[in-house]
């Protein structure tokens, strides 16, 4: 074999090299580039879909801020107290800090315009104590129930604390409410990054609290209480998310810890679907 011969060989296997490294350089990057672009987050979403987990729209990835809030409950109960004898045109009695009304005569409104309706009625201090701290809720609202709830750090409060729920009769008419009223706290720490919605939704699911073949009809930033000591209450900011399995007339709410995505799961609500069906329509 002469030199020529083997020069030859030698040019053609390290261009074989050649082209086989720049082959597997490509591929590397282009697998990085895909890995990237599939965060750990889009490959749960993706599992979710494929579970049949859907969802309104698209899960919103921001982050927020919150406090932990402390609210006294013995003084709110008593600014209740006192000041029943401002109301007029109903009859009302207090039991266990919630202040039950009754009107003499129920008060016609229309349910399409129903906010505009009933700013005649939440705004009049003859009617509803401190009513103007509390904002319409369309999530907690129904077809029977109207549902106005007090705010902290500018997020609706999503329990039974600092809520006014307006009874509706069958003929449309507002017949009397049940109110409880939270004055503003004080701020216990330091503000705080809340985690995103999306990341909300998947601490539910890996949790095993979203099951199969369910959707997500809303996910909403709020405060929920915490704890209760003996005369004061923590609120937190929370992630309240309603979800429906199919083939079920029941929607359950469920709450994520937003500040530290933790589950919290005591006292989780369960609503009948029936009952949302005709309000979710006219709103």
């Amino acid at each position: 074999m002469n030199f020529k011969r083997i020069m030859l060989i030698f040019l053609v296997a390290f261009a074989l090299l050649d082209v086989f490294l720049f082959v597997m350089v490509v591929v590397n990057v282009r697998f990085t580039n895909i890995g990237r672009q599939m965060s750990q987050s889009d490959i749960v979403m993706k599992e979710m879909r494929n579970e049949s987990i859907s969802f309104n729209g698209n899960l919103a990835k921001d982050n927020h801020s919150g406090y932990y809030y402390s609210l006294s409950k013995t003084n709110d109960t008593n600014s209740l107290e006192s000041q029943t004898s401002r109301l007029h045109g109903q009859s009302t009695r207090i039991e266990n800090g919630i202040l039950s009304s009754s009107f003499n005569h129920p008060i016609k409104v229309d349910m399409v315009t129903k906010t505009n309706d009933f700013s005649r009625i939440i705004d009049n201090p003859k009617r509803v104590l401190h009513g103007r701290k509390y904002h319409y809720n369309a999530d907690l609202s129904s077809k029977h129930y109207v549902v106005y709830t007090e705010q902290l750090g500018g997020r609706p409060l999503m329990g039974e604390d600092g809520r006014i729920t307006f009874r509706i009769n069958q003929h449309g008419q507002v017949v009397g409410y049940t109110q409880s009223y939270l004055k503003t706290g004080k701020i216990l720490r330091p503000w705080k990054k809340t985690i995103s919605q999306q990341e909300a939704v998947i601490e539910l699911y890996k949790h095993n609290e979203l099951p199969n073949n369910s959707k997500i009809h809303w996910a909403d930033l709020c405060y929920t209480r915490l704890l209760t000591t003996r005369n004061r209450s923590v609120y937190v900011p929370t992630w309240m998310v309603e979800v429906r399995a199919k083939n079920s007339n029941k929607e359950e709410r469920l709450k994520v810890n937003a500040l530290t995505g933790t589950v919290i799961k005591n006292n989780n609500v369960t609503v009948n679907v029936n009952d949302l069906a005709q309000q979710r329509a006219a709103d």
